[in-house]
This record gives C-alpha cells, sequence and structure tokens, in this order.
C-alpha cells in the first residue's frame, strides 16, 4: 500500500467511525478479465469538482485531453485497482499527444468541512504535484451520476475515455489485466490511425 492509499484509508476510516455517510462497503470486487461494451446511452453527466491543488473544474468540459482516460472510484480500497493503470496511462498519453488522465475519486455530497478534511487529507499524502493536479475529487448524489455512466454499482473501478462533451469512446473496468491492456493499447492505435488517414484526406 503506497502513501496515497494509507492516507485515504486513514482519513476516511476517522470520517466512517465519526458517523460521516459515505456509503463505503468493505467487498472489492475483481478485474472480470473483459473489457465493457460502449453503452451508446451512456455520458459522462456534468459535474463539478476540484482537484487536490485546490482548481476547480466542471467535467467533463474541463478535462484537457481531446480524449481523457478518466478513473472513476468509489471506495478507498480501490486505489489499488487504479494504481494498476496508471503506468500505462502514463505510456499511452506520451503515443497519443491528445490523450490525458485523470483520477476522479467519487463521494457522496457531505458538508464543507467534512471535504476539506478529506480533501487535505489526500493532498498532503501525494508529495508529487502533477499528481494532484490530475485528481479530481467530486462530491455528488452518487446514483444519478452512476445511472448516466451505465455503472451499475460501486463494486469496481471504471476506466473511461472521455471526450469533452461526455461522449464515452472506450471502457473498462476493475483492475488492469493483460486483455484490458491489449483492449486500451488497439483502441489508441486504431484512433490514431484513422485520424492519421483522415488528415491525409483533407
Amino acid at each position: 500500500m503506497n502513501q496515497t492509499q494509507k492516507q485515504w484509508t486513514r482519513v476516511l476510516g476517522l470520517i466512517l467511525l465519526g458517523g460521516a455517510s459515505l456509503s463505503v462497503t468493505a467487498a472489492l470486487a475483481g478485474g472480470k478479465g473483459k473489457n465493457d461494451p460502449v453503452n451508446a446511452t451512456a455520458r459522462f453527466p456534468v459535474t463539478e469538482g476540484k482537484n487536490l491543488e485546490g482548481t476547480k473544474f466542471t467535467l467533463p468540459s474541463g478535462f484537457a485531453g481531446k480524449r481523457n482516460l478518466v478513473f472513476v472510484a468509489f471506495q478507498r480500497q480501490q486505489q489499488d485497482d487504479v494504481d494498476t493503470w496508471v503506468p500505462l496511462a502514463k505510456e499511452m498519453a506520451l503515443q497519443d499527444s491528445d490523450l490525458r488522465f485523470y483520477e476522479v475519486p467519487t463521494l457522496s455530497k457531505m458538508n464543507g468541512m467534512i471535504r476539506s478534511f478529506i480533501d487535505g487529507g489526500m493532498k498532503s499524502g501525494i508529495p508529487d504535484k502533477s499528481t494532484r493536479e490530475i485528481t479530481i475529487t467530486v462530491y455528488i448524489d452518487k446514483t444519478p451520476f452512476r445511472k448516466a455512466l451505465a455503472i451499475p454499482d460501486e463494486k469496481q473501478i471504471h476506466a473511461l475515455i472521455v471526450t469533452q462533451d461526455g461522449s464515452i469512446l472506450w471502457r473498462s473496468s476493475g483492475k488492469l489485466n493483460r486483455e484490458k491492456e491489449e483492449d486500451l493499447r488497439r483502441f489508441i492505435r486504431s484512433t490514431l490511425i484513422e485520424e492519421r488517414m483522415a488528415n491525409k484526406a483533407k
């Protein structure tokens, strides 16, 4: 467990003991070993958030990339699964100049004092400024958020490639495995080929 995970676990554990409602369950589901089909009706809903440097965002328009690989996590324990994707996300961002990636911890609505306490705890556990800048915490009504994204429950993380208008181009869930890695690489490769061909045709 890295420092970020330890800090998030400690902070949320204290809040849960204090009675705050975070809807955090103890069980975690493992990766399915199979990528999820893209639901044509699913879209990233307009959502307000703030990164761990204090910058406010309106998502998805606030994502910086033409394509954005977004890791949506609902439970503190799921940071382990997010971390399995990060090295690949960094590699893909180097290959695709239009790709950015973000971590989006998704928590229930709560008052400003508790939000500041959680964000401060997470920030103190992440020494790297660039990581704090791409970690955007959202405090929302999670049910309509999940419904908009066609996410059935909070048992695992979801990896989504999202455009600034909310379209979802690719998706997967759970921790990274070889099949999911190959599928993401295939998507990025085919997307870049299509864009090059389109540019040549102009």
